[in-house]
């Protein structure tokens, strides 16, 4: 009688969770792991015979699961409890600092280097500058776990630096003395992408500017993309500091802005979107008036929008390309524009995992 009880209520538990999901709204965006969901799937027919259909319903589901966000907290708080030493693909490490977990390359990442290889030879005679910025964990591995297995990024990008016209910014990172990441997050704090700044504009032959000449503001309790994934019981909150140079107008679409930084933002928890107004297909600074105005064009991921306010003073125009929302050509914007200098931007694991790196091509 027991086990019949036992087995009815697992068959009725099943089944509530499954009506929930059936009735639950569909959820576009996680504010809790600070991304977008998994919408569900076109079906067709090539999709069901290469079996893509069945692998994007699945991240589809995990995505949409009932009440989500409360099962991640339960398996952090059980986790830490056991003192397992990550949780959703995510590290614990000393002093609290979170990191990513790569234990090997992704298939995309050698499709994305080859794309790479056909833009620099289509625009060889064009002066470009390669930057890719390594996750953090390959500036504060002494900070990881111990025996945490990660690949080495800065192995695998040195083979290209004869082939690509690359800027290494890791060794001004890794000999840096302030923090250059942020502990919660993935991206570089304002002092990394300062450092990152400095050594672009050294290579370029042009004069940085000095970091106490900089207005610096700074906002306090800042928990990053690293925190919402792998949700630690305990986290140590960062502070997040800006910049927000002059400039005559920043432009989106149909939408105009006196400003680089989205000071609403900084009153939300996703506070690195209010750099540059968040991440758009196609922006563009116009900081000076010229009749022969220097034009600079960045081709980006997050990692350049604290960047970029450090480049108004030494460009009148920057156009700035993320090809995750860009639907245009990049033939057709460099073409119609003389620019002075091209920067291709993109952190590491943007770069090794990104399908959208395809559109260098068009």
């Amino acid at each position: 009688m027991k086990k019949n009880l036992l087995s009815y209520a697992v068959v009725a538990t099943v089944l509530l969770v499954f009506i929930a999901n059936l009735i639950s709204p569909l959820r576009v965006y996680s504010h809790f792991e600070n991304r977008y969901l998994t919408g569900m799937p076109k079906l067709s027919f090539n999709l069901i015979l290469n079996n893509q259909f069945s692998l994007d319903y699945e991240k589809y589901v995990n995505d949409q699961f009932f009440l989500r966000d409360h099962w991640i907290t339960l398996k952090s708080f059980i986790e830490n409890g056991m003192l397992k030493q990550e949780n959703n693909d995510i590290y614990f490490g000393k002093d609290r600092f979170l990191f990513e977990k790569m234990i090997s390359f992704s298939n995309q990442l050698e499709k994305n280097a080859r794309y790479m290889d056909e833009f620099l030879e289509k625009y060889k005679d064009y002066p470009i500058s390669v930057v890719i910025p390594l996750s953090s964990y390959m500036v504060y591995q002494d900070k990881l776990p111990k025996h945490a297995p990660n690949v080495n990024q800065y192995e695998w990008l040195k083979q290209y630096e004869k082939i690509w016209p690359i800027i290494d910014t890791h060794k001004a990172l890794l000999d840096a003395d302030q923090q250059v990441y942020y502990r919660n997050d993935h991206h570089w704090t304002l002092e990394g992408a300062y450092l990152a700044y400095h050594k672009i504009m050294t290579e370029l032959n042009m004069q940085p500017k000095q970091w106490e000449a900089l207005d610096v503001k700074k906002t306090d309790h800042f928990l990053g993309t690293y925190f919402s994934k792998g949700k630690p019981w305990r986290a140590n909150p960062d502070q997040l500091k800006y910049i927000n140079p002059e400039i005559l107008s920043y432009q989106i679409g149909r939408k105009t802005w006196t400003s680089l930084i989205d000071e609403s933002k900084l009153l939300t928890f996703d506070k690195y979107s209010a750099f540059l107004h968040g991440n758009h297909g196609f922006a563009s600074i116009t900081v000076n008036q010229s009749e022969n105005p220097t034009r600079l064009l960045v081709i980006k991921d997050s990692f350049a929008n604290s960047l970029v306010p450090f480049l108004v003073d030494h460009y009148d125009v920057i156009d700035v390309i993320d090809l995750r929302g860009f639907s245009g050509s990049i033939e057709s914007v460099i073409n119609a524009n003389d620019y002075n200098h091209i920067v291709f931007l993109h952190s590491f694991s943007q770069f090794s995992t990104d399908s959208s790196i395809a559109k260098l091509r068009y």
